[in-house]
């Protein structure tokens, strides 16, 4: 079996300089500008994906993002504004949205995807409303009811129904991963939150009683707090990483994500004092570290020889060769 990474790099003062230049545009414009800084920042990473030498493209167009965020600003704004009219047309409107809001999430996925090549062949996505209802409506519908425990349930569908969906020209992928794996990372994380309070709990009694400094309580139990918002977050990136990853198929072709915990809980780690101590300026150097590291540990394997796959009859719709190496681009279609 051969393993075929990414090669992803990217310099870490490009990056910096066009994030603060896009947040002081943001800045300046209320906002207005993010549609473009989005696009831009998109095409500056895609640009630095490279697989055998060629990279991803997107080429999306800023004023159609801008017109489908003023399309749900405008929905939100009606939704707070009939709180102080009529409880009755508030629950009328939010039915509405609930069928309207599937067909949003189907544009806005598809819109990406189309707007994402590589090799000059587009990615495509088969929306199927009846489905994304389902998903985006239904299933979304029950996580607050349930207090979250849904949660899992609905990433897992999610993702099913998108990755089902997508195409490289006229290939189509599957996505296989198992709805336990998303249960476990919950549970873990539940477990995690019960011991992070018992400690808190504990070690707020203990200080009252030596220190009776509630400053100190305050303190310690905000670290302690911290710390466990970024184990757990940490946690929630790798596993949940790994497991969409390496869920996704097509024939022979199958990925593999090597994201290891302990590195992920490292890099986040002195990220957040990356961050606390630049007063926030050095954010996007955090964010590079992370997504460096990401990049870094995706690789697809495939049975067959690269020399074999160069070979493919290129009379087929697609080559063997362009469908594995764009495979990679789903993420980077998706995940940001």
């Amino acid at each position: 079996m051969k393993v075929f990474p990414i090669k992803f790099e990217v310099s870490t003062w490009k990056y910096t300089k066009l994030f603060h230049t896009h947040l002081l545009l943001n800045i300046v414009t209320l906002g207005l500008y993010s549609a473009w800084s989005n696009i831009r920042t998109r095409q500056f990473f895609y640009s630095q994906a490279h697989i055998n030498d060629s990279s991803f493209r997107y080429d999306a167009e800023p004023i159609k993002i801008m017109n489908f965020r003023l399309i749900i600003f405008t929905i939100i704004a009606f939704l707070v504004a009939s709180e102080f009219y009529s409880t009755l047309l508030t629950a009328i409107l939010l039915t509405g949205f609930l069928f309207i809001f599937p067909e949003l999430a189907n544009y806005h996925i598809n819109y990406r995807l189309t707007h994402t090549s590589f090799r000059n062949i587009r990615f495509s996505f088969k929306a199927n409303y009846r489905e994304a209802f389902i998903v985006f409506g239904l299933i979304l519908l029950t996580v607050p009811l349930s207090l979250g425990l849904t949660y899992p349930y609905f990433v897992y569908r999610k993702n099913q129904y998108i990755y089902n969906s997508i195409s490289y020209g006229k290939t189509e992928f599957t996505f296989n991963s198992k709805l336990i794996h998303y249960y476990e990372i919950l549970g873990n994380v539940i477990l995690n939150l019960i011991f992070a309070i018992a400690l808190i709990m504990f070690t707020s009694k203990s200080l009252t009683v030596l220190a009776h400094t509630q400053g100190l309580e305050i303190l310690v139990s905000i670290l302690i707090a911290s710390a466990f918002l970024i184990y757990n977050w940490a946690y929630l990136i790798t596993h949940k990483f790994n497991y969409d990853l390496e869920g996704i198929e097509i024939g022979d072709i199958r990925f593999q994500s090597d994201l290891v915990f302990s590195k992920v809980l490292s890099i986040m780690t002195i990220n957040f004092f990356i961050v606390i101590f630049s007063l926030g300026f050095l954010v996007p150097v955090a964010k590079l570290r992370l997504l460096t590291y990401k990049m870094s540990m995706i690789s697809f394997c495939i049975d067959s020889e690269w020399q074999t796959l160069k070979a493919a009859d290129s009379t087929t719709t697609r080559s063997l060769t362009e469908r594995v190496q764009a495979l990679t681009g789903i993420k980077l279609g998706l995940g940001t």
